[in-house]
C-alpha cells in the first residue's frame, strides 16, 4: 500500500488548471482566448500585474498559446479599473519616503528641456483639489498667445522673479501647464482684490435681503390676500427683476435655494407641488373647496363649448375675443399722431387677429406666403382703426 501511495499520480484529461488563479477545474468550467485581440488584452494585464507564468507563455502577436482560465477570473484580471488601481498602488509602494512624495508634487520645471515639465507654472504642483469639493482639477496646456502676454504683464507688474523666469520663453511653445483656479487667481486685476471681492460678496448679500423682505412682503400682501396658485417660477422671477433693477447679477444659488428659504420664512402656510415637471406654490388658506369650485366651472365650460354646434354663438365669441385684444393692445396716441406713433412698431397688430387672417386668407397658419402677410397687415390696420373708431392712427391711415 505504502509503494502504492508513492506513485504520481497520472494528470485527469477532463481537469484543467486556470493560468490566473492556479486552481484545478473540470474542462467544461474554463474558456480559452476567443481570438489574439483576447489574447493581447490578457498579456498586457499580465505585464501590468507582472504575473511571470502568463508573460512567458508569449510567442508573438498573433500566436495565441493553450491558455486556459476562469470566466470570471479573466473579467477582474483584465479589469481597466482594477489595473489602475494596482498600477497606483504599485507607483505609491515604490516611494520610498513621505519627503520625496511631497517634493514629486512640488518641483522646479526644467529649464534644460525643450519643453517644460506637465506642472503648473504658478503652484507647482502636478494635481490639486478644487475648493469645496473631492475633485482633482486637471492640468490645462497653453495654447492661448494671449495667455502668455497676459502672465507676463502681470508679473512684470508684480516684480515676480519666478514667473518673469518661466514666461522668458513663449509658454505656448514651451508647453507650459497651469491650473484654471490658479491662473485666475494670479491674472485677476487690482479690482479683484481679495478686499474688494469682500466688499462686492457682502453688496450682494444685503441686496439679496432687501430682495427676500421684498418678495416675503408681496406672498403676504398678494398671494395670501388673494389666495390662488402660483408657479415658482413667477415667483422667482421677481426676485431675479428686483435685484438686476438694481444692478446685480443674480447668482445660481439665489435662485436655486429660494424654495427652501420660502419654507424657512412661511413654514406650512405654502405648500409646494410639482404637476409636468414644474413646481407650484399653494397658499395654505386656498381651500379644497374653492379649487375643487373653480375646477367644476371650467369643465362645465369646457364641455359646453366642445359639445356647442351653434356656428353663430362661436362666431359671436371670437370676434369678442377680437376686438377685446384689440382695445387692449394699442396705445394712446396724440393728436395730431407724432411721427414715432405712425410706426408698425408702435401700432401692432395682436397676435390672435393675425392668426385669424393668417388661416382666414391662406388657409395654414405654419407656412404663411408673403401674399397673405402683406394682405393681411393691411385688412389688420383696417380692422385695427375700424373698432377704435378712428381713434388709433395707424401707419396705413
Amino acid at each position: 500500500m505504502a509503494e502504492q501511495s508513492m506513485k504520481r499520480k497520472r494528470p485527469n484529461p477532463d481537469i484543467g488548471t486556470c493560468a490566473i488563479c492556479g486552481k484545478d477545474s473540470p474542462l467544461d468550467k474554463l474558456i480559452l482566448p476567443k481570438d489574439s485581440d483576447s489574447w493581447q488584452t490578457l498579456y498586457q494585464a499580465a505585464l501590468t500585474r507582472n504575473v511571470d507564468s502568463i508573460i512567458k507563455l508569449y510567442v508573438d502577436d498573433k500566436t495565441i498559446p493553450n491558455i486556459l482560465y476562469h470566466r470570471e477570473c479573466r473579467s477582474d484580471f483584465t479589469h481597466k479599473k482594477h489595473l489602475a488601481k494596482y498600477q497606483k498602488s504599485v507607483e505609491v509602494s515604490v516611494e520610498p519616503t513621505q519627503s520625496e512624495t511631497r517634493h514629486s508634487q512640488r518641483r522646479v520645471p526644467a529649464q534644460t528641456s525643450t519643453v517644460y515639465d506637465p506642472i503648473c507654472i504658478f503652484c507647482q504642483r502636478v494635481s490639486k483639489y478644487v475648493k469645496g469639493t473631492k475633485t482633482r482639477e486637471p492640468l490645462t496646456q497653453a495654447v492661448d498667445l494671449r495667455a502668455d502676454q497676459r502672465i507676463r504683464d502681470v508679473a512684470t507688474h508684480q516684480c515676480d522673479d519666478r514667473i518673469l523666469s518661466v514666461v522668458s520663453r513663449d509658454i505656448v511653445a514651451a508647453e507650459a501647464h497651469y491650473h484654471v483656479t490658479c491662473y485666475k487667481l494670479y491674472t485677476r486685476g487690482p479690482h479683484s482684490s481679495p478686499e474688494s471681492t469682500e466688499r462686492t460678496k457682502d453688496l450682494y448679500s444685503e441686496e439679496e435681503k432687501t430682495a427676500l423682505d421684498f418678495l416675503f412682503h408681496y406672498i403676504r400682501t398678494d398671494i395670501f390676500l388673494n389666495p390662488r396658485i402660483v408657479p415658482l417660477a413667477d415667483i422667482t422671477a421677481k426676485l431675479v427683476t428686483f435685484l438686476v433693477e438694481k444692478g446685480l447679477h443674480p447668482k445660481d444659488s439665489t435662485k436655486k435655494h429660494l424654495r427652501r428659504r420660502l419654507e424657512l420664512e412661511f413654514g406650512e402656510s405654502l405648500h409646494f407641488f410639482t404637476l409636468c415637471n414644474r413646481v407650484y406654490v399653494r397658499p395654505q388658506n386656498l381651500s379644497i373647496d374653492s379649487i375643487a369650485t373653480d375646477f367644476l366651472i371650467l369643465q362645465n365650460k369646457f364641455e359646453a363649448y366642445m359639445k356647442s354646434k351653434d356656428t353663430e354663438h362661436l362666431l359671436m365669441k371670437v370676434a369678442l375675443l377680437l376686438r377685446e385684444d384689440i382695445k387692449c393692445s394699442t396705445n394712446e396716441q396724440s393728436w395730431p399722431p407724432q411721427p414715432d406713433e405712425l410706426t408698425n412698431a408702435y401700432v401692432k397688430i395682436p397676435e390672435n387677429l393675425k392668426i385669424f387672417l393668417n388661416v382666414l386668407l391662406g388657409g395654414d397658419q405654419v407656412n404663411v406666403s408673403d401674399r397673405t402677410t402683406r394682405i393681411s397687415w393691411s385688412l389688420g390696420m383696417d380692422i385695427i382703426n375700424a373698432v377704435t373708431n378712428a381713434v388709433v392712427v395707424t401707419p396705413k391711415q
